[in-house]
């Protein structure tokens, strides 16, 4: 995948493209495959796209899968032989065995293939009947942007060089982190997000891999790749598992310190604690907003109910352990007033050593905010390449600036100051809002990056590939 530094321009879609001499990369490492298969989330389509073309041939099967053709399969099967809607374990295994043996035989539950009816859609209910994900090191391979190659996995060693990496907040010591599922799915119906749409697809429950099956994959990490130091659970919403202090304990047992997702609603102080002694180190909330007129807009009433509690907790009790907060701009529907208010609250209930997350809100297909913006004329014509990043949007509101400069620690007195009605009157003008706003943020961006450790920056140093 890109890098971090990729695509600083000042269109907020991702046109992102691959050079010819990895496309003719993969079109010589897949000569021989008869199924190709590509997972996208929708501001990838370009790349799908150009990759697609690139790879097909008249004997093999290109299929795609992921969110975008969950979500959209009808845009998926424009360029693909047939997608995968919801899980796919079960579904391609099938698929392999049907190209195998020659027989074209349709239909697959989740395979919707060109030309053929819809599929019936089936979960995988037991996640405890998958095995642990594939990590080669055999027939795997990494585009290095820095080395503009497509380069072998040679060992476990070698992923090293690619794993996450991010400075422990108690220790600053580089931590190399170790990204896993422990569940899928959702309980919440956030009006902007696509758990809502999945959950009526796939299953309305949340499934949870049990603690063998994470214990036996963590046994495999600690054998294959003993540089892991911590553990970044996925899942959605890690405190919906009832088994949390087994599962935090189970991770002190291999010496991990580990991070997580939690809702506001989930928030348990006996319960956090214990999660802390046993090595939380990085938690993130979900706030999007404190206005109760946006709250209820994203259908967060009841998730937001105890952000204070959270926000003090991290504050006054726990101020060792790094809260992320995140939150979203670009609303159309938001006013200047219920921005600041979001500010004003966030201003006064952060801890000093949080973080903030800024996105921009993106209309996914098919949402129950994509519907409305929809119906209201508000899509723009490649909506479904926009970035979530807030940097690199059209227009950049003022407000967005100052939550950008408490992003930044900057003093929050000052942010006060520069929230004032004339402040926010002289700035919200077009001429700043769309012209020196943007290149003055690019610019903070850009020496963000700069400012990393040279140790997040190092370019790996592989064997390109036989011949």
């Amino acid at each position: 995948m890109p890098s971090a530094d990729s695509g600083w321009n000042a269109s907020p879609f991702s046109f992102i493209k691959y050079p010819e001499i990895l496309l003719n990369e993969l079109k010589e490492l897949t000569g021989n495959s008869q199924i190709i298969g590509l997972s996208l989330m929708d501001n990838y389509l370009d790349v799908g796209i150009d990759i697609t073309n690139k790879l097909k041939r008249n004997d093999n099967l290109i299929i795609w899968g992921g969110a975008l053709t969950t979500l959209n399969p009808e845009l998926g099967l424009k360029y693909a032989d047939c997608v995968c809607i919801g899980d796919g374990e079960y579904a391609l295994l099938k698929l392999a065995q049907m190209v195998n043996l020659k027989k074209y035989i349709t239909p697959i539950p989740n395979i919707y293939f060109r030309q053929k009816d819809f599929p019936e859609l089936q979960c995988v209910d037991d996640l405890a009947k998958l095995p642990p994900p594939d990590y080669g090191p055999s027939e795997h391979y990494v585009y290095v942007e820095a080395e503009d190659d497509l380069l072998p996995l040679k060992n476990f060693d070698d992923y090293q060089l690619f794993f996450q990496k991010a400075p422990d907040p108690n220790t600053g010591k580089l931590s190399y982190i170790y990204r896993m599922e422990t569940s899928r799915g959702c309980p919440h119906n956030c009006t902007y997000c696509v758990n809502n749409i999945l959950k009526k697809m796939q299953s309305p429950k949340m499934r949870f891999k049990s603690i063998i099956q994470i214990e036996t994959e963590l046994n495999l990490v600690k054998e294959n790749m003993p540089f892991v130091t911590s553990v970044s659970v996925e899942d959605d919403c890690f405190m919906a598992r009832r088994d949390l202090k087994e599962l935090a304990a189970l991770f002190k047992h291999f010496g991990y310190t580990f991070r997580c997702l939690i809702s506001p609603v989930d928030f348990k102080e006996d319960l956090m604690n214990e999660l802390v002694e046993r090595g939380l180190i990085v938690c993130h909330m979900g706030l999007q907003s404190a206005h109760s007129r946006i709250v209820e807009m994203y259908r967060r009433t009841d998730i937001n109910r105890n952000s204070e509690l959270v926000l003090k907790y991290f504050k006054d009790k726990e101020p060792q352990v790094k809260l992320f907060i995140d939150i979203l701009v670009d609303n159309p529907w938001e006013k200047i007033e219920e921005t600041l208010y979001t500010l004003s609250f966030l201003l006064k209930s952060m801890p000093k050593r949080a973080a903030l997350g800024i996105n921009s809100l993106v209309f996914y297909f098919g949402t129950e905010l994509w519907r409305r913006a929809k119906k209201e004329n508000r899509l723009e014509d490649n909506f479904f390449l926009k970035t979530w990043h807030w940097h690199r949007q059209k227009t950049i509101r003022y407000t967005t600036v100052l939550f950008v400069l408490l992003k930044f620690h900057f003093p929050r007195t000052i942010i006060k100051i520069l929230a004032s009605k004339l402040f926010v009157y002289i700035f919200e003008r077009r001429v700043f809002t769309s012209f020196f706003i943007p290149k003055l943020l690019y610019v903070i961006k850009r020496l963000q990056i700069l400012k990393k450790p040279k140790s997040l920056q190092r370019k790996p140093e592989l064997a390109p590939i036989d011949g």
